[in-house]
């Protein structure tokens, strides 16, 4: 029996390992990954003086709201237990 944490885990999903997969299994899908993934999606958040946001940059994980989400973050799992296998 195997218990695994996935606390925080879509935003710990290597990039560059879902990229790698989806170009090999998916590459229809390739124009889309790149456009959504190749560069840090920015956010941006309220600072503290409340004068000037925060700008935030996103360098690893799916986009939250990202409709492939589940399924990138799927795929780099699966690589996970293959190797484990």
């Amino acid at each position: 029996l195997l218990t695994l944490d996935f606390r925080n885990a879509f935003n710990a999903v290597n990039r560059s390992l879902v990229m790698e997969v989806w170009t090999r299994i998916f590459p229809e899908a390739t124009p889309f990954l790149f456009a959504m993934y190749a560069e840090a999606p920015e956010s941006f958040a309220q600072g503290s003086d409340r004068t000037s946001p925060l700008s935030l940059k996103a360098w690893e994980g799916v986009q939250q709201g990202d409709p492939l989400g589940a399924n990138l973050f799927a795929s780099a799992l699966q690589v996970v237990l293959l190797a484990a296998n």
